[in-house]
């Protein structure tokens, strides 16, 4: 990650949790630092604010953007509730609320954000690293909002 243009979804602590999943799409769905989850069919997709409030959640962080063929395998960081910290952007452009605060995702292609307010990221802290524009927001994810923690096969 440079300061400059940062991920996503970066995981900052705790062991990584990576596999193998097949994508659906012969376009660009998601890109790396992305958050995804598994369709219906059990393919990667780029998760969506539906998914964060209901049983198909987030699977974790794609580690390579989608490769645009149809049943190519990308690398992802499978996320569980197992103490891990991740970064995300804020959209706000100073230093907000507090640790323990919930933020509402905003899953944008190569640009997911988190902003204060009801939602599924919970702060832990923050880091505004040289460069940044927007304030990051350390945090976890609610285990209610995770694939791996909802009875999803991963």
């Amino acid at each position: 990650m440079s300061a400059g243009n940062p991920l996503s979804c970066e995981r900052i602590s705790g062991k990584p949790n990576v596999h193998l999943y097949t994508t659906d799409s012969a376009t660009l769905a998601f890109y790396k630092g992305d958050l995804v989850r598994l369709n219906t069919d059990g393919e990667l997709v780029i998760a969506t604010d539906t998914d964060a409030s209901n049983s198909n959640g987030i699977l974790g962080i794609a580690m390579s953007a989608d490769p645009e063929a149809l049943s190519t395998n990308v690398p992802v960081d499978v996320i569980t509730s197992d103490g891990s910290t991740f970064i995300m952007k804020s959209t706000d452009t100073t230093a907000i609320g507090y640790n323990g605060c919930y933020h509402a995702i905003t899953f944008t292609a190569g640009a997911h954000t988190v902003a204060a307010g009801a939602g599924h990221f919970v702060q832990l802290g923050l880091w505004d690293a040289a460069g940044a524009t927007k304030a990051r927001i350390i945090g976890t994810f609610a285990p209610s909002v995770l694939q791996a923690e909802i009875g999803v096969a991963v």
